[in-house]
């Protein structure tokens, strides 16, 4: 007959609970720091996603909420739902150029999620101050007050709304000759602007060593020139350039024409 008593002593039981204690008490803040590296990385992803909705992407050719609408958005949801009194995006202007609301920019996001980190703090966002077009996320400790993990992206300051266009006309491979003018057409607010940038060869002193135009909005705008000669013939060509924030796009648009072209 065994003398062993069955089940546990109460030293065992009492000995495997501190055992499972000091398991626990090692393993749940690696867990945790897991979990938050996890959050951390779709934050960054998701802020990502929403960066490329408002600036576009370069290689799928597009231009994003700011290129389409020439403006940041006012709050994040605009990426998602038309802002009140956004024309929907259209071709009915200057050479057919696309303006007006695209959207929805980004997907499988519901407004909630948009406006959340993986920790489900409220991102800070605006589209005019020191952190212009930035998305910012408070981090894991959901205080954006202590700046020391916050996330902001982009990183770089505000984010720049404007290129520039650096445009050389040629006529009959003259370059800038006399008589060429060029004007360009933007976007407002989604709509083709009133206003019409212009630019006259002979228009600077010592004559014009190409179109220059600095600060363009975002986009693709509409470019025309016209070659008009006193008492000959005048023609025009119009094409659409693409202008990225902060970039500098060069173009050259040939012309032919049966006029005498001459340079200044």
């Amino acid at each position: 007959m065994s003398n062993n008593p069955k089940g546990f002593s109460l030293i065992e039981v009492v000995a495997a609970l501190v055992i499972l204690a000091i398991t626990v008490a090692v393993a749940l803040p690696a867990t945790f720091r897991r979990s938050d590296a996890d959050r951390e990385k779709a934050t960054i992803s998701e802020m990502m996603e929403i960066h490329r909705a408002i600036v576009g992407d370069i290689e799928l050719g597009t231009y994003g909420f700011l290129g389409d609408m020439a403006k940041l958005p006012d709050m994040l949801t605009d990426l998602i739902v038309k802002p009140a009194g956004a024309p929907v995006f259209n071709t009915n202007h200057t050479n057919n150029v696309g303006m007006g609301w695209k959207g929805p920019y980004v997907s499988d996001f519901s407004e909630d999620d948009l406006i959340r980190d993986a920790w489900g703090t409220p991102y800070q966002y605006s589209p005019t101050g020191n952190n212009a077009g930035q998305v910012i996320s408070a981090g894991m400790d959901r205080d954006i007050n202590t700046t020391s993990d916050n996330i902001v992206y982009p990183a770089d300051g505000p984010l720049k709304t404007t290129g520039d266009l650096y445009l050389t006309v040629t006529a009959n491979d003259i370059a800038e000759p006399a008589y060429m003018t060029v004007n360009v057409y933007s976007t407002d607010n989604g709509a083709e602007s009133a206003t019409v940038i212009t630019g006259t060869t002979g228009s600077r002193g010592s004559g014009y060593a190409g179109f220059f135009y600095h600060t363009l909005k975002h986009g693709i705008h509409a470019v025309k020139a016209t070659h008009v000669v006193p008492n000959s013939t005048s023609i025009s060509r119009t094409v659409n350039v693409g202008i990225r924030t902060g970039a500098q796009k060069c173009y050259i648009l040939r012309m032919e024409t049966t006029a005498t072209v001459t340079l200044l």
